[in-house]
Parts: structure tokens; C-alpha cells; sequence
């Protein structure tokens, strides 16, 4: 199938269209991920040599450190434990009026008492029980009423849905054993959803037998005739001016209500201690995808640069104090600058992320342990500070700090891990040994880290004039020789303006281009493929200086051979 792509600034149009019985019609999806496409100009390859962030970001796309997914399912897990903590917090506040309220339950009792103490205590008491009875009862009949609602639901959500069987060929045995198949779990389904329904009338019958029996057991005309003997005492007392069994009824009401609400706190409590377990499993799968992360990297680096004579990267796993650590963790912390004491200090002799990494084990399995460790027990201090605790070792400009915090940034402070750090090597020119990048030029880094993106994966790539900064023996040793073995496995698309990419790189098409007021063209007299006359002319035209330039360097170089000869 032929398929255009196009872009367009604001974005109208269709983005992926294909070629169907000679006609462009708009296909759906998304561009990336239909179709993978790797662009790297010279100046953003530099620019991954300096950031090792931007590095592992690139590193963390390939499917073999778990790409996309990996990252999503950690952001994922991310939100949920925010969320989690968020509804924690929301809950507990709630948790704030139970004093208050018990201690209103107990003064409404002390009230309640007097009532009960005078001479028509019992139909007082009676009254009592049977508002907490007729409660009871209106309790009862909401939860029967949410049943049945809930399982005719569930019997509607467990109904199959129907059955194409027009997508089966009946002449088929296989489609047809398969579609009998079908059949039969949605028949399971049907029957499963009928028990829910015959269930559903059982408790509906239930209920009204329910009802029934209340009325033959006069337990209805009981409570009607205790209500009445009320009636008659606030009369009674009406008559003779006394108002105060109003407050009895007001009083038992309010104490209801508030018991109510106690009940609830009580549940309140049982379900933070589930979310409470959620959010610390969560962030136990949090904390093992990141270990995970930096073991995937560790193995991606070694499998593809394992005999790669140009460059070398080593994994650090969290990295250490050099390797940009400070700022995230001051980010986290909502402290860009100052506390250094605590932080670190400039001559990196004191702070957190020194205790960090201090003396650590040699041994890597080790090293992941006790930087884990340490910086668990980080973090459990960080929160007791801000807990309204105490840590000696730290200054009382800290503690002030820490406490002002939101609990959001304590949050995200307890998801917070130190990045992994590269160690980045590349070989010299007529070398056997390596150097750290950082003390090659421009273009040595330029060209260790090409040497790398050119090393793994099978997707089109785009290299933007990967000659910058490049010496001519770098540009034919790199690019020109992994260019070649690159293109037996994916589309290389090279935009140069140096002749030997093109030639000695066996170009296989090659698309002259020229500037013309304001737009780049194709120069259609030099597009074409490398056999082709006018295609090579344009290329010693563009990229030599013409004929008559190419044969007076031939001839220095010729006549200098020559003579040393």
C-alpha cells in the first residue's frame, strides 16, 4: 500500500492518507506511532552528549527498556499514589469532628436523663425506641430497595450482546465449531443473567412477605398506638403550659443524627486504612519499575554497543552526587537555591544527597541496596519533620522550610528517585585506548554519540548534515561506514552538502535541492541514482566546484605524489 503523510502549521487536513483505487482517501491513526520515524540534526546530537537526561530519555524509547509503556505505567502509578494520598488526606480531615460530636452526644444524654427520670418516663422511653426503631426499619428497606437495584443492574451489564453470525462462512466446519463456541459462552452469560434476575424477585418477594408479616403481627398498630400515648402526653402537658417534650423529641433526634455521623467516622476509618495500604503498594510497584527501568537501560547499553569500536556508555544506577542530582532534588523540595548545609554544600562535603552517596559499596547489587536504603530512611525524615518532628543533623532553617511544604510535595518527595548517570567514552582516531567524552572536541562527541543512535533499532532515520564539526577521516570512518550497514536494515535519509557521504556511501537516490526565492526545489536534472550522468555532474558541481576545480585538485595531488615519488 502507498501512503502520503502531510504536515501542515495549524494543523487541518488530514495527517495520513491512502492511495485506494487511484485516489487519496484519509486514513485514521496517529503518525508516530503508524509510522516511526527517528529525525537528528548535528547540533541536537551534540546536545545529548552534554545532557545525560535528554540521553536516557532517547535510551527509555526503545522497546527493550519497555519504550512508551514502561514510562506511561510509571506515570500512571504516579497519579494513582497522589490521588491516593490526596483522598487520605481529604478523609482524615473528617476525622476532626468526632471529639466534638462525642462530646455533644454526651451532653444531649445528660438531658435526655431528666426526661426519663420524671413521672411519664415510660412512654418517653417508649417514644425513644421506637423512633430508633422506625429508623431501623427506614434503614432496612433503603438497603433492600439498593439490592434489588444492584442486581438488576448487574443482570443487565452480564447480558451478552449479540452475535454476528453473518461473520461465519457455513460452509466452514472450523467457523461454524467456533461460532457454536460463541454460543455457548453467551449462553452462559444469558443463564448467569437470568439467576441474577430470578434472585432479584426472590429478594423483591421477600420483602413484600416482609411487609405482610408486620402487618399480622400488629407490630404497625404497636407503634401507632405508642406514637398516639405521645400525642396525648404533649398535650397534657401543652394544657398546662409545659413545652419542654417538644425538646425531648428534638433532642432524640439530634442524638440520632449524631450517631449517625459517628457511625460513618467509624467507616471513614476502616476505609483509610485500605487506601492507606493501596497507596504503600503502590508506591512498592512504583519503586520496583524503577529499579526495573535502570536494569533494562543497563542491558540495552551492553547489548547494543557490546563490540561498537567508536563508542562505549556505562550505566550508573542513581547516578551520584556530579551527576545532576541537586537540581531535582531541590525541585522536589521547592528549593532552587540556598540551605547548602543541608542540601549540599559547594565543596560537596556535607548535605543529604552527600549522605546519599557517601562510602558507598563497590559491588552494583550492593550499591542499589544501600542507596534504596538510604534513601528510604531520606525520606521517612523529611516527613517526620514535616510531621512536626525533629533530625539533629539538620539546621533549623531546614526544619522551617520542610514545614512549609504542602503534603502534595511530601507526596511526590516519597516518589522522588536520584536519575540514572552515563559514563560516556569514545575511542580517538588511530587509538586502541578511550577517553571521556567530555574532553573530546565538538565534533569527537558529536561523533561517538552518532555512532551510538546509528547502532540500534529499524526505524527510517534522518541525519541533518551529520558532517558538522567533523574532520574528513571521522566523516569516512563513522558516517560513511555505518551509514552503508545501516542501510541494509532501514531507510537512511542523509541531508549533506559533503560529496563523500554521497558517493562512498553508495547513495541508492539522490535528490538535488537548490534555493530559490525563499523556497527550497528539487533540481530535477540531478535527482536520480549515482549511474546516472547528470547525477553525478550536479554532485561534482555542488560539492566539488565543477569540473574544471575537481581536475586542478586531482592534478596537485597527482603531481605531489609524483614528486615525492
Amino acid at each position: 500500500d502507498r501512503f502520503r503523510i502531510t504536515w501542515r502549521f495549524d494543523g487541518s487536513g488530514p495527517a495520513i492518507e491512502r492511495l485506494t483505487n487511484g485516489n487519496w482517501t484519509t486514513s485514521p491513526g496517529d503518525v508516530k506511532s503508524r509510522f516511526p520515524l527517528r529525525i537528528f540534526s548535528q547540533k541536537q546530537i551534540l546536545t545529548l552528549a552534554r545532557r545525560t537526561d535528554s540521553l536516557l530519555g532517547l535510551i527509555d524509547e526503545s522497546p527493550d527498556v519497555g519504550g512508551t509503556d514502561l514510562v506511561s505505567e510509571m506515570e500512571e502509578l504516579e497519579a494513582r499514589f497522589l490521588r491516593l494520598r490526596s483522598e487520605i488526606r481529604e478523609l482524615k480531615s473528617r476525622f476532626e469532628s468526632r471529639q466534638r460530636i462525642q462530646g455533644e452526644v454526651e451532653d444531649i444524654n445528660a438531658r435526655i436523663r431528666v426526661f426519663e427520670q420524671s413521672d411519664h418516663r415510660n412512654v418517653l422511653v417508649a417514644y425513644r425506641r421506637s423512633e430508633r426503631q422506625k429508623a431501623v426499619f427506614e434503614s432496612r428497606k433503603e438497603e433492600i430497595s439498593q439490592a434489588l437495584s444492584r442486581i438488576r443492574e448487574t443482570a443487565e451489564y452480564v447480558d451478552p450482546s449479540d452475535i454476528r453470525e453473518d461473520d461465519f462462512d457455513s460452509s466452514s466446519p472450523v467457523e461454524m465449531d467456533a461460532l457454536n463456541l460463541l454460543k455457548d459462552s453467551a449462553q452462559v452469560q444469558r443463564d448467569i443473567a437470568n439467576e441474577l434476575r430470578t434472585l432479584a424477585e426472590n429478594l423483591g418477594r421477600c420483602r413484600d412477605k416482609w411487609n405482610s408479616d408486620l402487618r399480622d403481627i400488629g407490630y404497625k398498630e404497636y407503634f401507632k398506638s405508642v406514637r398516639d400515648d405521645y400525642g396525648d402526653l404533649k398535650q397534657q402537658l401543652a394544657d398546662v403550659g409545659i413545652d419542654d417534650v417538644t425538646e425531648f423529641s428534638s433532642l432524640v433526634q439530634r442524638r440520632q443524627s449524631l450517631e449517625l455521623k459517628l457511625s460513618e467516622i467509624r467507616a471513614l476509618q476502616d476505609r483509610v486504612h485500605s487506601i492507606t495500604k493501596q497507596a504503600r503498594k503502590t508506591l512498592d510497584h512504583f519503586r520496583l519499575l524503577r529499579l526495573n527501568q535502570s536494569d533494562q537501560r543497563q542491558s540495552f547499553l551492553g547489548k547494543v554497543l557490546r563490540d561498537n569500536p567508536y563508542v562505549r556508555i556505562t550505566l550508573i544506577p542513581f547516578g551520584n552526587v556530579v551527576t545532576g542530582q541537586e537540581r531535582a532534588f531541590r525541585r522536589v523540595l521547592g528549593r532552587e537555591n540556598g540551605l547548602d548545609r543541608d542540601i549540599l554544600s559547594a565543596d560537596r562535603s556535607e548535605g543529604l544527597l552527600v549522605e546519599l552517596y557517601r562510602n558507598l559499596p563497590t559491588n552494583s547489587t550492593e550499591r542499589i541496596e544501600e542507596i534504596t536504603r538510604r534513601l528510604t530512611e531520606m525520606k521517612e525524615s523529611i516527613s517526620s519533620i514535616h510531621d512536626g518532628g525533629s533530625d539533629t543533623r539538620r539546621t533549623k532553617w531546614f526544619h522551617n522550610h520542610v514545614e512549609s511544604l504542602s503534603p502534595e510535595q511530601i507526596d511526590r518527595l516519597l516518589l522522588w528517585w536520584p536519575s540514572d548517570g552515563l559514563e560516556i567514552q569514545y575511542r580517538r582516531p588511530q587509538s586502541s585506548g578511550w577517553a571521556p567524552i567530555d574532553g573530546g572536541s565538538p565534533g569527537q562527541r558529536s561523533a561517538a554519540l552518532l555512532a551510538f543512535l546509528l547502532s540500534y533499532g529499524d526505524d527510517p532515520i534522518i541525519l541533518d548534515q551529520p558532517e558538522d564539526d567533523l574532520d574528513n577521516h571521522l566523516i569516512y570512518d563513522l558516517i560513511v561506514k555505518q551509514v552503508r550497514k545501516n542501510k541494509r536494515r532501514r531507510q537512511v535519509i542523509v541531508a549533506t552538502h559533503n560529496a563523500n557521504i554521497v558517493v562512498n556511501g553508495d547513495a541508492e537516490q539522490v535528490v538535488a535541492m537548490d534555493f530559490q526565492r525563499g523556497q527550497c526545489t528539487v533540481t530535477q536534472s540531478g535527482t536520480g541514482c549515482l549511474q546516472e550522468s547528470s547525477v553525478r555532474a550536479e554532485i561534482c558541481h555542488v560539492m566539488e566546484g565543477g569540473d574544471e576545480a575537481f581536475d586542478a585538485r586531482y592534478r596537485r595531488l597527482s603531481w605531489g605524489q609524483r614528486s615525492e615519488g
